[in-house]
């Protein structure tokens, strides 16, 4: 299952450096590369000579040269230079590879997925810049054997949270579904908590800086947002929990309180119907120091994995949108909704089954 003609999250920005790189996306082999101006390309990584792996090879300039025998190809996939070949030696017309549409925004790098004109990028404009000071930024990511949709369900279901991570942040939690505040959009799916749940979170979230960093009072040019967590001195004003979908492959929760704020960006990568990349951005608006770094990697990774540990085991691994297995319930709201745009939008002939050769040839 696949949405087409529309834009994918497909790397991070800080993964695609001077040296190309491989991705797959619906078990097609891709390879991103940045011409001398920075710019994010996208090519099938596969070079029509003798198959070998374009992203093993370098860039020229704004060209991509193939490891095997340097064959040369434009940013259009045109091959423009053949080395071993002699003056009056054409180049094969068919000496051309696949490109698809590439963008680039705060900190992703996405990839249009279709045969139509490509749409303009919608502007994240939530999502805080990598460069932002204002925020600690980091990154990872997690390879899951579960379909993509799964995890994206996953991630905006908010009635498991007590149980699948009792472990962690939902150590606590009301199993009722708190009230919220729903926004449904062709393209969004969003959800807005508010108390009690997150303030279970702001007290595990205390308690984990305090372990951190063990001192009763401020020492010596200690950070004023330390001291405050020390002291005890931030304030227990409400706080609010959105969750947003961002079709087609992301998510994007943000846990708001006056004093302090934490964003959790997640992109689903389809590799295939069996397996999707993960890959994150957290963001904090405290303690930016990297001591505390290690900590709130953690937390991520121990989030992903108590979610991985289910996701895995749910079957069907893809879910049935004509004959759906799962007894869906009125708690699961975004689920409901997830499903109910795809459904219309397969109805659009904008969901489909795998095609390698579905992105425009440009």
């Amino acid at each position: 299952m696949q949405l087409t003609d529309t834009w994918y999250a497909v790397e991070l920005s800080s993964n695609l450096k001077q040296k190309p790189i491989s991705i797959e996306l619906f078990e097609s082999k891709i390879c991103l590369w940045r011409d001398q101006k920075g710019f994010p390309h996208a090519i099938v990584d596969r070079c029509p000579h003798k198959g070998a792996a374009l992203s093993k090879g370098k860039v020229l300039g704004d060209q991509l040269q193939c490891p095997y025998h340097g064959w040369i190809y434009d940013k259009q996939g045109k091959c423009v230079t053949i080395p071993a070949a002699l003056p009056e030696q054409a180049i094969p017309k068919k000496a051309c590879v696949q490109t698809f549409d590439c963008k680039e925004q705060r900190g992703l790098i996405f990839l249009w997925w279709g045969n139509s004109e490509p749409e303009p990028l919608p502007d994240l404009n939530l999502v805080p810049n990598s460069d932002d000071s204002t925020w600690r930024v980091l990154e990872g990511e997690a390879i899951w054997e579960a379909h993509w949709i799964r995890a994206l369900e996953g991630f905006t279901d908010l009635t498991h949270v007590p149980f699948v991570h009792s472990g962690s942040f939902g150590n606590s939690s009301d199993a009722r579904v708190l009230p919220t505040k729903k926004s449904i959009t062709p393209y969004c799916l969003s959800q807005t908590i508010l108390t009690p749940r997150d303030r279970e979170y702001r007290k595990t979230q205390r308690w984990s800086i305090n372990q951190l960093l063990p001192f009763n009072k401020k020492k010596k040019n200690q950070p004023e947002e330390v001291a405050a967590v020390e002291a005890n001195e931030v304030s227990e004003s409400e706080g609010a929990q959105y969750v947003e979908l961002w079709l087609p492959n992301i998510v994007f929760i943000r846990v708001v309180f006056s004093d302090f704020q934490i964003y959790l960006l997640l992109v689903s990568v389809p590799i295939s119907g069996q397996r999707t990349r993960n890959i994150w951005k957290h963001f904090r608006s405290f303690l930016k120091t990297p001591l505390a770094d290690n900590n709130a990697r953690n937390r991520v990774i121990k989030f992903l994995q108590e979610d991985q540990h289910i996701i895995e085991s749910i079957e069907p691994h893809c879910p049935s949108l004509e004959q759906p297995k799962d007894l869906l319930h009125d708690t699961d709201v975004v689920t409901i909704e997830l499903r109910k745009l795809l459904r219309k939008k397969g109805k659009n002939g904008f969901l489909q089954e795998y095609d390698a050769t579905l992105s425009k040839n440009t």
